[in-house]
């Protein structure tokens, strides 16, 4: 049959009939396939293996930054580099990413058009920015150490690692790295400042060393000082060094006499200290707590607070240039105006999440909880490119979930509603009290909200006006998701437990299946409910009959699942390191269907069509692409296009006939909602994909 019948002329002649045309003829279509589903017609599922490609990350704290004229490169824990454009007066202005190492960088600089990134494993990276836009990486430098600092000073690089000293690059030509001379300190090495002939270098245990670097290619040892006590950053500025102290604040010493530092004063601070910026007579401190403190320090033995200014949270890195101060902290890159030090002021910012606690989807967003500093959106219409559109400051949000141009987010005992309809400017439009909260869920216009002692539910239908309209103790919840009238909650008291929440004032226990003990997480597709449990990984539940669940599967591995996510037939585990795919298309039989071991910490697991959306303590967002189903591609040639069309219907009306003409191709790729069913839901979207013309990624 060709794939074009369907199609009538006049409708091809004329696009704009299409849309219509397609609903009616999907919808006669899907009548056809529900009459199969009663009748049982669908075919038996062919097995597959699924496989994981890391495409993206997107967050990470930024551990290091660095400037020069109108560019700020920025290196993050998630091992990217940053670059953005901070000429304008509304601050960073982010131009692109580069993927340098699986892990942080802590230590960058520049050099004239050159971006330098130490790398893990001791790797220097040389990055030509002269389009900004574009980075190229011209060279690499493998030192075999261990990158704490780096310090330019004309065209030398003076580089501290944590075990292995401290070493000189000469980047006369960067792009071939030259080393001169190093010296083993044997201590933990931090930060390193350098001031004429002399260099000064913290030690993470405590104190600093002084060395002379008046010959680079013969370091020398002066002397080593065992105070402050524990040293997080240094600058030097004429007879004066400057040491920021994790306990103790500043520390002024003389150095007029390098042999012999002397302690001036301390400048005492409640919290950690963590970068030192010198100046014209200010010193700029970054700090984990309080943001940005300046300080007057022409007198330096009466160093005097001029301005504080409240910046993000846990500052990591400070870089000056041009007045302007770069401020690298735990949930991105400030931009701040320092052309007055005593009245400093944030130009703008560009925030990634330190962290990423959980993740929810609506569509294309996702909304990035971090614990230390709100709730990020996230557009992820291109996975491969994740782009921040905004964010909900908060400190200690517990949960977020999105709906309708709203999100929903639980933290400090209340349930706060957002508008986001305009993602770049969030406006809180209500609030109601629910108590301390682990987690939410929103479904069919109620938030449900859950904590370790129960359930508790909000009606939003009016997002200005959430109401509380029921409750249920329930001991031991760590996670619920919610379909109908009906509520599944993994807990540690009675492992799975299903709620008739048809009546949200009166919520009803009316099944409940222990034979998994503990139950960790729970996931859905109707009739069957999944669960991450610790007798067995994984429960395959027939809920059929809500009041009589029925265990129908299970599956073991090596792995203890903490979390888990249905999608297409596959149910995705974690214990935090690693990713297991268990088909579980036949349930009375899942078996193991891949698996992908990466050194980060998941927090959740999030489908998102072929793609998964992972939340990683350590890395922020990691998405992988799998080759799970793709939404709308009926004849898998990678494109959604007209040729979709007619296998689309086929797969509605008969599926059957679909398995026969596409073998090769998932049927699940009808599933254009994903709401892990092919039926009526998913026309509107398939021509709202066909119209758009979307290409394959």
């Amino acid at each position: 049959m060709s794939t074009q019948s369907y199609v009538p002329d006049a409708v091809r002649a004329r696009p704009a009939e299409l849309a219509p045309w397609l609903a009616a003829t999907c919808r006669r279509a899907a009548i056809v396939l529900a009459l199969n589903a009663m009748l049982g017609l669908s075919p038996p599922p062919a097995s597959a293996t699924v496989t994981f490609q890391e495409v993206a990350r997107w967050g990470g704290a930024t551990y290091s930054v660095a400037s020069a004229g109108d560019i700020a490169c920025t290196g993050l824990s998630t091992g990217r580099l940053l670059v953005f454009d901070i000429s304008g007066p509304t601050g960073p202005v982010f131009l692109c990413q580069v993927q340098v190492s699986d892990y942080y960088l802590g230590a960058t600089a520049m050099l004239g058009q050159y971006g330098l990134v130490g790398a893990d494993q001791g790797v220097l990276h040389v990055y030509d920015l002269t389009d900004p836009a574009n980075p190229v990486q011209v060279a690499t430098y493998d030192t075999g150490k261990d990158f704490a600092d780096i310090e330019l000073v004309d065209n030398l690089a003076y580089i501290t690692a944590c075990h292995d000293g401290v070493f000189i690059l000469d980047l006369t030509d960067p792009l071939v790295p030259i080393q001169r001379g190093s010296i083993d300190l044997g201590q933990c090495n931090g930060a390193i400042s350098v001031s004429g002939s002399y260099a000064y270098v913290t030690n993470v245990s405590g104190g600093f060393a002084v060395l002379n670097v008046s010959d680079p290619d013969q370091i020398t040892l002066v002397t080593f000082s065992d105070a402050p006590a524990d040293p997080l950053g240094v600058a030097v500025s004429g007879d004066y060094a400057y040491v920021a102290d994790r306990y103790t604040g500043l520390t002024i010493l003389d150095v007029s006499n390098p042999e012999v530092p002397t302690l001036v004063t301390t400048w005492p601070h409640n919290h950690a200290i963590t970068d030192v910026i010198v100046e014209d007579g200010f010193a700029y401190l970054a700090d984990d707590m309080d943001g940005l403190s300046v300080l007057d320090i022409s007198t330096p033995s009466q160093p005097l607070l001029v301005a504080s200014l409240p910046v993000g949270y846990c500052g990591n890195a400070l870089a000056l240039s041009g007045g302007r101060l770069s401020y690298a902290g735990g949930d991105g890159l400030y931009l701040i105006d320092v052309a007055d030090p005593t009245q400093p002021a944030v130009q703008g910012s560009y925030r990634t999440a330190g962290e990423a606690d959980t993740v929810a989807l609506d569509g294309a967003r996702a909304y990035v909880v971090d614990e230390w500093s709100g709730v990020y959106i996230v557009d992820l219409s291109v996975p491969t490119a994740p782009v921040t559109l905004g964010a909900i400051d908060m400190n200690w949000p517990d949960d977020a979930a999105a709906a309708g141009g709203y999100a929903y987010v639980a933290g400090y005992g209340k349930l706060y509603v957002f508008d986001v309809s305009n993602p770049a400017q969030p406006v809180q439009v209500g609030v109601c009290s629910v108590g301390s909260a682990d987690g939410v869920v929103f479904d069919a216009g109620r938030v449900y909200v859950w904590m370790y002692t129960g359930l508790k539910i909000v009606d939003v239908h009016i997002p200005t006006a959430p109401t509380l309209l029921g409750s249920y103790n329930l001991g031991g919840i760590s996670n619920v998701k919610v379909v109908g009238p009906h509520a599944y909650a993994s807990t540690g008291t009675i492992g799975l437990a299903i709620l008739d929440v048809s009546n949200p004032a009166q919520p009803t226990l009316i099944g409940q299946v222990s034979q998994g003990g503990t139950a960790y997480d729970v996931a859905l597709q109707e009739p069957y409910v999944y669960a991450a449990a610790a007798l067995h990984d994984l429960l395959v539940v027939d809920a059929t009959n809500p009041a009589m669940p029925v265990v129908v599967g299970t599956f073991d591995s090596t792995l203890t699942p903490e979390h888990m996510a249905y999608r297409a037939g596959y149910v995705f585990l974690t214990d935090f390191f690693d990713l297991l795919a268990v088909d579980v298309r036949q349930p009375s039989a899942p078996v193991s269907a891949g698996s992908y071991d990466n050194w980060t910490q998941y927090r959740e697991l999030a489908p998102m069509g072929d793609y998964l959306v992972t939340a990683s303590f350590w890395d922020g967002l990691v998405i992988y692409k799998t080759n799970l189903p793709r939404a709308g591609d009926m004849d898998c040639d990678g494109f959604i296009d007209f040729a979709d069309i007619n296998p689309f219907v086929t797969a509605l009306s008969n599926p059957s006939a679909y398995h026969a003409e596409f073998p090769n191709c998932p049927i699940d790729n009808a599933d254009i909602n994903f709401d892990g069913k092919f039926d009526f839901g998913d026309i509107n979207p398939f021509v709202a994909l066909l119209t758009g013309r979307r290409s394959g990624e």
